[in-house]
């Protein structure tokens, strides 16, 4: 609907200054022209106000209807947006509603979503569980599977090997086979003592006088230098290690340390079996190994040397006791092997000729 006239109403807030304005001003007159006031259209939801400026310029504004006191729609604040309400449970609704209300509520209410039944797959190399056999076999592809499953199917590791046992010469049980003494551990302190005491002259003497010393030795090691000593009849004892290389070829360790022994016996030069080669040549200096030695000259520590010897005279009356039996035994198996060897294979029958001591004739005539 179109007209023209002022816009003002018995009880109509204004919307701006503007208006406020136009409405306390009095109406133009009837025979004013159109153009001197403001165009209005008026629709449901407000009016559409158009306002002369200036010339043939004019200024447009929308008055709401709810602003201008329209008594066919109504007055008040907008209303506010309803907020939707999250579902609840139908127990709950139930239990919250009163009466037929609390009950309807209850039964328009959307159902509780049930989850689905999900099955299970579960890897027992890394026991975890998986979700569906896509996801299972997802799984079995990845590397912490692969090295688990790898180390579960390995072979069981080989049990460590047990220790050898360092062999010991020490004490009766010991087997030498050039040695007719035991050794103990108290023959083995004194040896060390001994040498170290000897060696510490020696080398003093060198510092002294280098000339002197090399002349007047008071040890020599090797089995070279050992032979040489015995030969010349220099040396006043022997200490030999018992792990010496066993070597039967001829003129190996063997046919050598044979002749050495039987040599110092026939000049009666003390033979004392003691230490090994490891710590008969730490003696010496570390990581060399010594098989013999020859003591030259104890002079200075009598004591030292008349206890060592002292010690190895009781091994060898150990070894004396614990061999003699041996001895007899070995002697009487020989004995027996000889008389069998020389045992007659032959017998002469009774009618003169000569048959084997097995044979079938025999046999048939003993009987």
């Amino acid at each position: 609907r179109k007209w023209t006239g002022p816009a003002s109403t018995n009880e109509s807030p204004s919307h701006s200054t503007e208006l406020k304005q136009e409405q306390d001003q009095e109406p133009p007159p009837t025979d004013a022209p159109a153009s001197a006031s403001a165009t209005c259209w008026q629709t449901r939801k407000g009016v559409f106000l158009l306002k002369p400026k200036h010339m043939n310029v004019y200024a447009a504004e929308f008055v709401p209807t709810a602003r201008m006191g329209d008594p066919s729609i109504g007055e008040g604040p907008k209303k506010p947006k309803k907020k939707k309400k999250k579902p609840k449970p139908a127990a709950a609704q139930g239990e919250t509603g009163e009466g037929e209300q609390g009950c309807q509520s209850g039964s328009q209410a959307h159902p509780p979503k049930i989850p689905k039944e999900v099955e299970l797959v579960k890897c027992e190399v890394c026991d975890v569980q998986c979700t569906s056999q896509a996801s299972y076999a997802q799984h079995c592809l990845g590397r912490k599977h692969i090295h688990k499953e790898a180390v579960a199917n390995a072979p069981p590791p080989e049990p460590p090997k047990p220790k050898k046992v360092p062999h010991t010469y020490l004490g009766s049980e010991a087997d030498i086979r050039y040695a007719d003494q035991v050794i103990t551990k108290e023959l083995n302190d004194a040896v060390v003592e001994l040498l170290k005491e000897l060696l510490r002259f020696q080398q003093r003497a060198m510092v002294k006088d280098p000339v002197k010393g090399r002349m007047r030795k008071r040890l020599v090691f090797g089995l070279r230098e050992a032979a040489k000593a015995v030969s010349t009849k220099k040396a006043k004892c022997l200490i030999i290690a018992p792990n010496i290389e066993q070597i039967d070829s001829e003129g190996g360790l063997d046919d050598i340390l044979t002749r050495i022994l039987n040599e110092a016996r026939e000049h009666q030069i003390r033979i004392v079996f003691a230490l090994t080669r490891s710590r008969l040549g730490q003696v010496v200096g570390p990581r060399v190994r010594m098989s013999i030695c020859a003591v030259l000259d104890y002079n200075g520590v009598d004591d030292m040397y008349k206890g060592m010897i002292r010690l190895a005279n009781s091994g060898q009356s150990k070894w004396a006791e614990t061999h003699s039996e041996e001895a007899a035994r070995r002697k009487e198996e020989a004995r027996l092997a000889e008389a069998e060897a020389n045992k007659p294979t032959m017998r002469m029958r009774f009618d003169g000729r000569m048959v084997p001591m097995e044979s079938d004739a025999v046999t048939g005539l003993c009987k």
